[in-house]
This record gives structure tokens, C-alpha cells and sequence, in this order.
């Protein structure tokens, strides 16, 4: 009997159908692994940018035609759905480090995603009015601790490597939503051109011990009458707008 190959034209389906003919491919055990929660997330915001498709229907189809474990279901569609919410700038630094590292490789793990004290939105809690916006998830301050997290990962030996637990990079969420307030309220104050990258983000990303440690006794006293001005490293620096600059690549949301 002959055979007949067919090859199928990907241009006669719907970004839609590639979609999922891509991920039915990617569970048959071969080389390829299933698609990990960022990835989904980014596909996903991808297909509602360029193809005006609900990305919850897309995940309410694909869980009707894949077997139990591939389904979107549980904390992995909770992780997915929060990943959903965040701008393309976030999802994409997210999408960076996992598609150098590989998910299994890489510093995050669903549970942590799908924790919402993590992402922009989420205020830390405190107990005064003169704190509450300090502890606020900006977009920035998530952009701050994606960087802090990865950082501090990467600095440990490969064989040695963890993924991160969700009490620490909680802790970092909540550290860079108070810097990302520090920042502001010098900018605020007019005296940005004291402020270096150097004096604020550098330190936190490095891990500097006594930074952090300044940082932490700030949060830990919460003083109604606290300043920026505490802070000695802010104190300290001196430099030009154009450097101050580097520190602002994302706004507040």
C-alpha cells in the first residue's frame, strides 16, 4: 500500500489552532517539554494582543481536549492567570531569565507565581496611614525584586542552587516596594540630583548587608516621622540627573 505524506500549511490555521497543536505536541514525551506557566502566560497575552482572543476561553477549550496533568487547573491556572495581570514589561523579564535558564532551572516556582503578595497591587499592610503607601507593589518595585531574586539565585554555585521560597521573595517584594517609596519621595522633595543608581538600587540588587539591614530596621520601627534621609546611603550620594535616570525605568502604577 502507498503512503501518502500530507504536510500541513500553518497558514491555512488560526494562530489559535497553532497554539494548540503546538502544546499537544509539546506532552508526547519527546525532547520538547510542556509549556511551563510563564510561557503560557506570555502566549496567551500574546494571542489576546494580535488576535482578540479571550485568554480564559482559550484555557477553558485546551483543559477539554488535554489530558488531566497538562489541564490549566489549580494553582497552576492561579499562577498563570496572576502572570496574565502584569504588564508585557514584567512578564517579559519573567519570560528572559526562564527561557535562559529553563523552569526547571530557573529561580521560580508555580506556587511562588501564583502568590499575589508578589505581584503590582498588592499592599504588605501596616498599621498606620504614614506607611500604607510603602508597602505598596508598584510596577517598578516588582521589576526591582524580579532582578534582586534572580540575582541572588544565580550568585549561589550551580550544584547548590534552590528555587527561592515563597517567604523569601516575599520578604524581597516587600523591601523593594519600601525602596520604590524612598525613591520617590526624594524625587518628590526635588533633591533627585543627590540620588545615584548607586545609592539605591545597586545596593539592594548586589545584596549589600548593611543596606538591607538600614532598610529592614526602617520597616521593623515604622516610624510616623521617618525620612528618606535616614537611609545613609542616600545621604552619601552625589551625582548627575542623567545617571538618576537609570533608576526610573519604571514608573509607578
Amino acid at each position: 500500500m502507498r503512503k501518502v505524506h500530507v504536510k500541513l500549511d500553518a497558514n491555512t490555521e488560526s494562530k489559535k489552532d497553532q497554539l494548540l497543536r503546538a502544546a499537544k505536541l509539546s506532552i508526547r514525551g519527546s525532547i520538547r517539554k510542556p509549556y511551563n506557566c510563564i510561557e503560557w502566560a506570555s502566549i496567551l497575552r500574546l494571542l489576546e494582543k494580535t488576535e482578540k482572543i479571550d485568554g480564559s476561553n482559550l484555557i477553558k477549550h485546551w483543559n477539554t481536549v488535554s489530558a488531566g496533568e497538562h489541564k490549566l487547573q489549580g494553582r497552576k491556572y492561579t499562577c498563570v492567570n496572576a502572570l496574565l495581570k502584569l504588564s508585557e514589561d514584567l512578564l517579559q523579564t519573567y519570560l528572559t531569565h526562564v527561557q535562559e535558564m529553563g523552569f526547571d532551572g530557573c529561580a521560580w516556582t508555580e506556587e511562588v507565581l501564583a502568590e499575589r503578595q508578589i505581584h503590582v497591587g498588592h499592599r504588605h499592610g501596616s498599621n498606620t496611614s504614614a506607611w500604607s503607601r510603602r508597602t505598596l507593589v508598584t510596577e517598578r518595585s516588582e521589576y526591582w525584586m524580579i532582578l534582586y531574586c534572580q540575582a541572588m539565585y544565580l550568585e549561589a554555585p550551580r550544584e547548590t542552587r534552590r528555587k527561592l521560597s515563597k517567604d523569601t521573595v516575599i520578604d524581597a517584594s516587600c523591601t523593594a516596594a519600601f525602596l520604590d517609596s524612598c525613591v520617590d519621595d526624594l524625587r518628590s522633595a526635588g533633591v533627585t540630583e543627590q540620588l545615584h543608581l548607586e545609592a539605591a538600587v545597586t545596593p539592594f540588587l548586589n545584596n549589600d548587608v548593611g543596606f538591607l539591614l538600614e532598610l529592614n530596621c526602617a520597616m521593623a520601627e515604622k516610624k510616623p516621622t521617618f525620612a528618606v534621609t535616614e537611609i545613609s546611603s542616600f545621604k552619601k550620594s552625589h551625582c548627575s540627573r542623567d545617571l538618576l535616570n537609570n533608576i526610573f525605568t519604571f514608573s509607578r502604577g
